[in-house]
Formats: C-alpha cells, structure tokens, sequence
C-alpha cells in the first residue's frame, strides 16, 4: 500500500485503544551501540630550500585517540543488558619530503610517512552475543567487541618521479612499500572455558576482530595526464587521464596461521583509461576502470 506515516499510525492507536491488546514486550536492535572517539592533535612543520631545486619538508604530528563505548549484551532468551567501555592510545606521526631536479620540467621526490588507519567503529562497540549452536568441540559460539583494537599503523616509502609537459599535463612513476604494524584482522578462537557477560560457561567458539602480527604490501604506480592542446582544430580539445597499478602485498604472524596470506581487497593490478574533450563550453569524459 501506501507509505504509512508513524505519526498518524500512533495517533490513531491512541484515539482507539479498545481496537489494539498492548504488551510489554521490546525489540532492542542487536546491532546497535554507542560511540564517542576523541581525538586532539598537533604538529610542526619545516621546509628548507637548499639551491638548485632541492626542497626538503619536515614535520611531526601528535594524536591522541579516546574512545567511550557504549553497546548491549543478549542472552539466549535475546534479554538486552548495557555494557560500558574505554580505550585511549597514543600515535606519532613522523614524515619528510626531498625534492631534487632530474632534469628540464622533471624532479624525484623520496618521501617517507608514517600513518594511522583507525579501528571500524563496528569492530569497538557491536553488541555481545552468544548462543547454544556448538558442535563436538564447543557448546556455545559468541561474538565480541573489542574495544581495545588500537590504530593500524603504517610506514609508508615512496620514490616518485614527475615530468610536466609543456601544454598542461603530468608523467608520474611511483615505486612504494607500505610496513603495516598491529593489522586488524578478524580471529575465531576455542576457548575450553569461558563466560561472555550475561552468558553460561563452557566451551566457546569466538569471533572477534584483534591486532596481530605484521604485513607489507609494495608496488608500481604509473599515471599520465594531458589535454593535447597543440592538435590542429577541433582535435585541440583531446586529452588523457589514465593510472596504472601493481601491488602485491603479505600478512606474517597471525596467531593461528602458519601460512603468509595476503592483505584483504588486495588486488593485484587497477588500472583507469579516462579519455577527455574540453573545448568552450563542452566538457566530456569517458572512465574505463579495471
């Protein structure tokens, strides 16, 4: 039918409650929660020009991160009771640029970055659950939080070259590699005795997202960009904007794990081909992407 209003639907259970029986029943939403993440920051920054295209940028920048957590903890009967959590961590960020010429409208740029990728907010604060559905080996699986989950860090290095073309446009090749430390991955672990809160003890099977061990992904980027803009008549309004890449990329030390597997959405070769026409008032592009 048609969408129904909330309002005019209470409206009416209110004008009319010999029409309805009432419980006390409630439906909590299992999947719901409560976050506040804080984070102040600061940094300093430096750049020296040393002569002949040499250009060097330096800075360091502070975070700290505190999360409050606020989520539900279901038991068989699906009875909700609150859980409250805290985390706070503490990351520097180091980086530095150096630019040089290499050569007429060229320059090489090493560069080093250290970065964060924060915990997904699902990861820290999604409700506790459990049932009786185990097997042999365990009784019970459960499904966890962890509010504890730290920052994925990552020390980036990448050696760039640019070339910029006379009629507007740019070449760049890239090699970079990324060391990841304290990846998040997703973990399921037997537990012979435990207890999740609000739940019986015994033999668990639990899933949970943690920080383990280490990975490392490294790879080429190519990119070039250009409006032809030296091609007689209408052709003057042609361009290119396409970027290639190749990684590849591997996790070590997982608890559990003896084998060396890669990143997760790790894929191998991206590429994007985006031909372009902008003349006066027309502007097309076209997007091919793999």
């Amino acid at each position: 039918g048609y969408n129904v209003f909330y309002g005019d639907v209470a409206n009416y259970v209110q004008q009319n409650p010999t029409q309805f029986t009432f419980t006390n029943d409630r439906w909590v939403d299992p999947s719901n929660f409560g976050i506040v993440e804080h984070i102040p920051a600061g940094y300093v920054m430096n750049t020296t020009d040393f002569g002949r295209g040499i250009r060097l940028v330096a800075g360091l920048r502070a975070e700290v991160t505190t999360d409050n957590i606020h989520n539900l903890t279901f038991d068989a009967n699906n009875n909700a009771s609150p859980n409250h959590f805290n985390n706070s961590y503490f990351d520097v960020l180091p980086s530095a640029s150096l630019r040089f010429n290499a050569g007429h409208d060229s320059y090489v740029r090493l560069v080093y970055a250290r970065g964060v990728s924060r915990p997904e907010e699902v990861s820290l604060g999604q409700a506790i659950n459990w049932s009786e559905n185990g097997n042999g080996s365990y009784k019970y699986t459960a499904t966890l939080n962890n509010p504890n989950l730290k920052a994925e860090v990552g020390d980036d290095i990448d050696v760039q070259y640019d070339h910029y073309f006379k009629t507007f446009g740019v070449f760049t090749a890239d090699y970079f590699y990324k060391h990841l430390g304290l990846p998040i991955v997703t973990q399921q672990s037997l537990r012979p005795n435990y207890q999740p809160p609000g739940g019986p003890a015994g033999a668990y099977l639990i899933t949970q997202a943690i920080n383990a061990g280490s990975a490392w992904l490294s790879g080429i980027e190519l990119q070039y960009q250009q409006q032809w803009s030296n091609l007689p008549g209408f052709l003057t309004g042609l361009g290119m904007n396409a970027n290639y890449s190749y990684e590849t990329s591997r996790v070590s030390s997982i608890q559990g794990r003896s084998d060396h597997p890669a990143l997760p959405y790790d894929s191998p070769n991206n590429f994007n081909i985006g031909p372009t026409y902008n003349r006066g008032r027309l502007s097309m592009t076209m997007d091919i992407q793999f």
